[in-house]
């Protein structure tokens, strides 16, 4: 537990520098820095996604997402710095609006569904959406050894799922309360941890 506290206490320091850090407008002098983006996007996408760490959970990136500015995230982690600082993490460049609004524009790689035969899902906005695979994997090991409750960093919050009562809310807000389950892998959902639903087959989505 005193991990998972370490790691969230580091993102928010993060998170911070970035609100308290906003981009300057760039100099005559630094007219080469749309060359050196352009430069970030070609090695990045020469790099298999699967060995690419995110900057923000400091894991291998997981549902993948690129920024404008080309640095490449996990969704949840890029959506909680959207909510929180609005702005990249690596280069404080603003994260474009529509982010969070139409989060399928910016993803690359390959979405899968987890080939476990239960998985957790949460209720959201009109149903029910299954957690990342990260997240999902920690909830059940937690459920199968047998805790009360689990402490889980999600988009740079800390949440508690609570077993007993089966509902999660974060640890900062604990008056908003939202449904879990244990289900069928195959049941019916609106999406992943926030992607929709038709988002998810298996094959490339956005450019790698």
């Amino acid at each position: 537990m005193s991990s998972l506290f370490n790691r969230f206490q580091s993102l928010r320091a993060r998170m911070s520098r970035n609100v308290q850090r906003r981009p300057e407008r760039p100099s005559s002098d630094e007219s080469s820095d749309e060359e050196q983006a352009a430069a970030a996007i070609n090695n990045s996408m020469n790099t298999s996604l699967s060995q690419q760490e995110c900057s923000v959970c400091i894991s291998v990136v997981e549902l993948p997402v690129r920024l404008p500015c080309a640095h490449l995230f996990c969704y949840t982690c890029a959506k909680g710095l959207a909510q929180t600082s609005n702005s990249c993490a690596m280069c404080r460049s603003p994260i474009p609006i529509d982010f969070l609004l139409e989060p399928d524009k910016y993803v690359v790689g390959i979405i899968k569904e987890p080939s476990n035969e239960h998985s957790w899902f949460y209720m959201g906005c009109n149903g029910w959406w299954m957690y990342e695979p990260r997240v999902q994997t920690e909830i059940e090991e937690a459920f199968k050894s047998g805790e009360k409750t689990f402490e889980a960093l999600i988009a740079g919050h800390l949440y508690v799922v609570d077993f007993d009562n089966m509902f999660q809310y974060r640890k900062d807000f604990p008056s908003k309360r939202r449904k879990i389950k244990r289900d069928l892998t195959s049941s019916s959902h609106k999406g992943l941890a926030g992607l929709k639903q038709e988002m998810r087959p298996e094959f490339p989505l956005g450019k790698e």
